[in-house]
């Protein structure tokens, strides 16, 4: 475990959304709300949850999301994501604006990297208190989606990229994860690793908060320490 100096030095919590935040994946209830709407192929739904169950990479699920809003316009899915916003805050873990309340307590800036879509974050980032939100950047040309991918940001390499720019500003990382193997370039670079799942190596130091829900009072303990 960090000494109570090294706690008091964290200035960014880096959290995941999906398994931290929110218990579903955001992008399989996203796209079902879009074919609902008719805005995707009613096949889209099943077609990614095949990739998923296949333990496909981060990046060949969002290339088939791009795929799937190929040629629709940018502001109907806008739209779309402001009615499905508040099925996502809805269904938040109980903990999910504490912690994030508590982090900004502690001086934090709290940071979302996540492969969950960016045109639902976006709605919602602001009432669940989030400073920044990482998120895949699909392409658009004219208002209208290419079908293409821009920028990935939950992937291993694009996290590992985030940790390199924040130490080189002398930023150390508290970071509230789940368990997928993608979490590991931000654990293993945290001064303080809080997890609330199992992790998928041991990695120190670190904070076991344990199942849910969160402990926030024992986060504000440690990072509050003197």
């Amino acid at each position: 475990m960090s000494s109570a100096r090294d706690h008091a030095a964290v200035r960014h919590a880096v959290i995941e959304w999906d398994g931290t935040l929110r218990p579903a994946w955001t992008l399989l209830g996203w796209v079902g709300h879009l074919a609902s709407v008719q805005l995707v192929e009613p096949r889209g739904p099943s077609s990614l949850a095949d990739l998923v169950d296949a333990g496909a990479p981060v990046e060949d699920v969002v290339a088939a999301y791009a795929a799937l809003l190929a040629g629709r316009a940018t502001t109907v899915v806008e739209a779309a994501a402001q009615g499905y916003a508040p099925t996502i805050l809805g269904h938040l873990y109980p903990h999910a604006r504490p912690l994030v309340a508590m982090l900004h307590d502690c001086g934090l800036v709290v940071t979302v990297t996540t492969d969950a879509p960016a045109e639902v974050l976006a709605t919602v980032a602001r009432p669940v208190g989030l400073d920044r939100v990482l998120a895949p950047t699909l392409g658009v040309e004219r208002g209208t989606y290419t079908g293409g991918v821009d920028a990935l940001a939950g992937s291993l390499s694009a996290k590992a990229t985030l940790v390199a720019a924040l130490r080189d500003q002398g930023d150390l990382l508290a970071v509230g994860v789940g368990d997928a193997a993608t979490h590991e370039p931000v654990l293993g670079a945290a001064t303080l690793a809080i997890t609330v799942e199992h992790t998928p190596r041991r990695i120190e130091p670190m904070l076991r908060i344990g199942h849910r829900p969160v402990d926030v009072a024992a986060i504000r303990t440690v990072l509050s320490a003197d």
